[in-house]
């Protein structure tokens, strides 16, 4: 991991391209890192995510800072909290790619820093956001916070629900090192939010949450 973003850093440093980098480092991250730990990554509707969307997960363990690179499309912005850019060598490179870093304990300060990376997203991006919050630490689904859901409206792009299960097993929170497994991916059709509204939000992000829920339920049957 520490070479990898060393990489990164010093092509943005060179470059001064994160969407280069994020284009040819990140996606071999991702990859080349499982396959080191002997992870594996078996992906279901890739084609769900050809265009721009706001693409929204289930988190289960830090593992998905390797898969998930691995998984959706080099021309994504990242949302997390501020706090993974203090991570030495990912956090810095994560901050360096023009990754969407929040404060959470500061929503006037968070919002502002929002609104600012929303402003000046580069044609044709994705935004991923966990709308979970935080790990779950049994791979349970936790309730969905709103910010993603906003995201869309704001950007007008529909939302597209994307459902993993196993990373919670190869390496649960508080965990530090993963065991070989499998992980499942399976992404879902687009969801259009162009009639949603401030009224009915809270509907819509409960049908998102839904889709996912019931796709967990699948991959958990097999």
């Amino acid at each position: 991991m520490a070479g990898m973003a060393t990489a990164a850093l010093l092509m943005m440093a060179f470059t001064r391209r994160p969407g280069f980098v994020m284009r040819v480092i990140a996606p071999r991250w991702g990859r080349w890192l499982c396959a080191v730990g002997g992870i594996r990554i078996e992906v279901e509707g890739r084609e769900f995510l050809d265009d721009p969307a706001v693409i929204v997960a289930n988190h289960q363990s830090m593992l998905e800072v390797f898969i998930i690179p691995a998984v959706i499309p080099p021309k994504t912005r990242l949302v997390g909290k501020k706090e993974i850019g203090r991570i030495p060598f990912f956090g810095w490179a994560f901050r360096a790619t023009g990754q969407i870093l929040i404060d959470r304990q500061d929503s006037a300060v968070a919002r502002a820093t929002l609104d600012d990376s929303l402003a000046n997203l580069p044609a044709g991006v994705s935004i991923f956001v966990c709308p979970e919050g935080t790990r779950s630490k049994d791979g349970t689904l936790l309730p969905f916070k709103k910010g993603a859901f906003h995201i869309a409206m704001q950007l007008k792009l529909p939302v597209v629900p994307l459902t993993l299960d196993g990373a919670h097993q190869l390496l649960p929170k508080h965990g530090w090192l993963p065991r070989p497994g499998t992980v499942r991916v399976r992404i879902s059709p687009p969801i259009d939010t162009a009639s949603w509204t401030a009224e009915n939000l809270d509907r819509h992000v409960s049908e998102v949450r839904g889709v996912i829920a019931s796709t967990l339920e699948q991959l958990r049957a097999g």
